[in-house]
């Protein structure tokens, strides 16, 4: 994971970040240096499982929580998903779109 070495603020409350990368990271963003969300792990306090099933629980599924599972029968084509690993974490993001979603 990157780590910020700087911010800078402006007076129309707008930041400038540095932000410090290893060359692996940086090869993962294949140079889209566009639309970059930043998230901290430390803000992920909602508690998931992972839903087991099948022989000896080979098969494993994400629980999605009830507070945001999707309430109309809509089949939701444009999901997509990035796997982030670090020293002691792995992150799971998954990207999908607001509509059909109550939240």
């Amino acid at each position: 994971m990157g780590n910020i070495i700087s911010s800078k603020l402006f007076l129309d409350k707008k930041i400038i970040y540095k932000i410090l990368l290893d060359k692996d990271e940086n090869r993962a963003l294949k140079n889209a240096f566009r639309n970059i969300t930043l998230f901290s792990a430390d803000l992920c306090n909602k508690s998931a499982r992972i839903i087991k099933r099948g022989k000896n629980g080979v098969t494993q599924y994400f629980e999605i929580p009830f507070s945001i599972r999707f309430r109309k029968k809509k089949i939701h084509k444009n999901i997509s998903y990035q796997k982030i690993e670090t020293s002691t974490k792995i992150f799971y993001i998954y990207v999908v779109s607001k509509e059909g979603l109550i939240i």
